[in-house]
């Protein structure tokens, strides 16, 4: 408010210009008053006036910075343009119309240097805000993000990953609210379970957000099961790409994503995979439960799958693999890091069905040999990254398999071969049996290559 009375305090002559207005307010009005805030706000939360004292001194200068990076260009329309009357409505109206990119990026600012409150947040809640990026915001109570969908009902993209304080009261009114939600991001908010997709809990109030979202990810959120699972590819028939990785990092006993959660009874055809069907085009399932059953029915009710994600699922084999890779003839990403029951059988087949893959991690596939890594680099024409870390069975004929055929016998010859090569990458990091000699050969030609210990 104070702003809204400099034009009142300057009273003399001299100081009745725009720009020295400007002045006066960014430099004598502002370091006071965002003072005073940060310290008020901190008291009226029940902290005492020495730990009030001390978070002012922690977060001053960039609450200072931000104030006047956002606010300057503000307050020089407002001394310029403003009548006095109106620039109270004006600053209160201005944050809420900014662009959509400007105010990502000043979520971002505030976000990183701490300094974002309820009461900044929200500031920037509006009906046509369309995407709210608010990862690590553990600061924002609930009853704040519970008005984002009475706020921004048009919302299309929500990320609250690592919100450790989000509850299942708040992902339920966001699915209530906003209708025409298609991101939905919850890493790490490990105090959501089933309850807050299921419809059985909200008789009243249907979830609609659940028919158009098309992307959702629950990393690291450790109470989950697989009846989420199998409300989600049943209810949310858009879906294109689902992340569980990690869910059952945090508490074995509430997590156990298995075999159960992607199979259904063949008298029910509308529920499980064959609800989903051709829709899905990514699943991230690192370090889940699985075994091969659930890759077959990922094989015969996703064949348009682009990215699958396996890292640490050590109960799948090479027969999973192959029904997989056979079916879904799109897959541009694959991850089997740390498969241990893979083998070259289903490595191999990668060369002949894989055409169309661009990044491939084998990396902890101690099974694997030269034979099934020359077939992948004969058959995938498109690969960009190879990952084959601690591949201890591998040798130079595994790095030969990639090295383009042509000798370079000539200048014009060698810089033919390493455009054949340019944009190759590959890890061979703890690979013993890769010499340092044929290392050094490929880099000449071209080749990306890691190495190390």
């Amino acid at each position: 408010m104070m702003r809204h009375h400099v034009g009142h305090v300057l009273k003399h002559k001299t100081l009745r210009t725009p720009n020295k207005k400007l002045l006066l307010d960014r430099l004598l009005f502002t370091p006071p008053m965002v003072a005073f805030t940060i310290f008020s706000l901190g008291v009226m939360r029940g902290s005492s006036p020495k730990a009030s004292r001390e978070n002012l001194s922690r977060v001053y200068w960039g609450a200072l910075l931000m104030n006047w990076k956002v606010w300057t260009v503000t307050q020089w329309l407002s001394f310029h343009y403003v009548p006095p009357q109106l620039r109270v409505l004006w600053d209160q109206e201005t944050v809420p119309r900014l662009p959509e990119e400007l105010v990502l990026t000043l979520l971002a600012d505030m976000i990183a240097s701490k300094t974002l409150t309820d009461d900044r947040l929200s500031a920037f809640f509006m009906i046509s805000r369309r995407v709210l990026k608010l990862a690590d915001c553990c600061s924002i109570r609930n009853s704040i993000l519970r008005q984002i969908p009475f706020r921004c009902p048009d919302l299309r993209c929500l990320d609250l990953s690592n919100c450790s304080q989000v509850t299942n009261s708040v992902v339920r009114a966001v699915l209530q609210g906003c209708s025409g939600l298609q991101t939905l991001q919850l890493d790490g908010c490990r105090h959501i379970t089933d309850a807050a997709f299921q419809p059985d809990h909200s008789p009243f109030y249907a979830l609609h957000a659940c028919t158009s979202l098309k992307v959702v990810s629950f990393a690291r959120c450790s109470q989950l099961t697989e009846h989420l699972v199998l409300f989600l590819i049943k209810a949310c028939r858009s879906l294109t790409d689902i992340n569980f990785s990690r869910c059952k990092r945090l508490n074995l006993s509430f997590m156990g994503i298995s075999d159960q959660a992607f199979t259904t009874e063949p008298s029910d055809q509308r529920n499980g995979f064959y609800a989903m069907g051709r829709a899905l085009r990514a699943i991230d399932l690192t370090q889940s439960n699985i075994t091969d059953i659930a890759l077959f029915a990922l094989a015969k009710h996703c064949p348009r799958l682009e990215e699958v994600k396996l890292s640490c699922c050590s109960e799948i084999t090479d027969v999973g693999v192959e029904a997989l890779v056979r079916s879904c003839r799109r897959l541009r990403v694959l991850d089997l890091n740390n498969c241990a029951l893979i083998t070259d059988r289903g490595v191999g087949v990668l060369g002949t069905y894989g055409q169309q893959l661009e990044r491939l991690n084998l990396s902890w596939c101690m099974n694997i040999t030269d034979k099934s890594v020359v077939d992948v680099a004969g058959g995938c024409g498109r690969l960009r990254e190879v990952l084959l870390v601690w591949c201890t069975q591998l040798t130079d004929a595994s790095l030969d398999a990639f090295v383009p055929g042509v000798e370079p016998t000539s200048t014009t010859a060698m810089e033919s071969t390493a455009a054949r090569a340019k944009g190759l990458k590959l890890n061979f990091s703890g690979c013993k049996g890769v010499s340092e000699a044929h290392v050094v050969d490929a880099r000449r030609r071209g080749l990306e290559i890691i190495t190390g210990a």
